[in-house]
């Protein structure tokens, strides 16, 4: 089943998100990368290569021939692109540097990028996982009655038995042997 995109996923975005999402989505980002970018729950990098990946598709994005920092291209023997989309920051995916991997490691091992900003989660996100929440508790709580139903059962069928024991072993039964 196709889950439907609309302006709704806007919703919940602070004001410069929102601009940036709207701008992303005139430029034909579609609504279903940036719902993922901006509600993504995996890592902020992930979403960002989303998006790029999508505009690199669509022709928003176009890779360059060289390193623009070193402006080499080299090419790699198993087949990967030579240039790499380099973010200073995960909150802008289609601001971006085209870097070769020498070019892009260096950068990594002496730097640090912006990591995406988590949004707050929204009314409904919280209202959902208290009710997720309360019904853990319920579940909790009933498998505390039916542990404490199954322990009562147990003692009396112990307190049964040992009862049959008792009248087994009695003088006034007599056994036919």
């Amino acid at each position: 089943m196709n889950k439907v995109y609309d302006d709704r996923i806007f919703d919940f975005l602070t004001p410069e998100q929102k601009t940036q999402a709207i701008e992303l989505r005139d430029k034909g980002i579609p609504l279903c990368v940036l719902e993922g970018f901006y509600r993504d729950h995996r890592t902020s990098r992930v979403a960002t290569c989303r998006v790029v990946n999508v505009a690199i598709k669509i022709g928003l994005l176009k890779r360059p021939p060289a390193c623009q920092e070193c402006g080499k291209a080299r090419p790699h023997k198993d087949g990967r692109e030579p240039i790499q989309a380099h973010h200073d920051d995960y909150n802008k995916p289609l601001e971006i540097r085209w870097l070769c991997a020498g070019c892009h490691s260096k950068w990594h091992m002496h730097n640090k990028p912006i990591e995406k900003l988590h949004r707050p989660p929204t009314a409904d996100e919280v209202a959902r996982a208290e009710a997720r929440l309360a019904r853990a508790d319920q579940l909790r709580q009933s498998a505390q009655r039916l542990e404490k139903k199954r322990q009562r059962q147990w003692e009396s069928v112990k307190q049964e038995v040992g009862q049959l024991r008792a009248t087994l072993n009695s003088p006034e039964i007599e056994h036919s042997d």
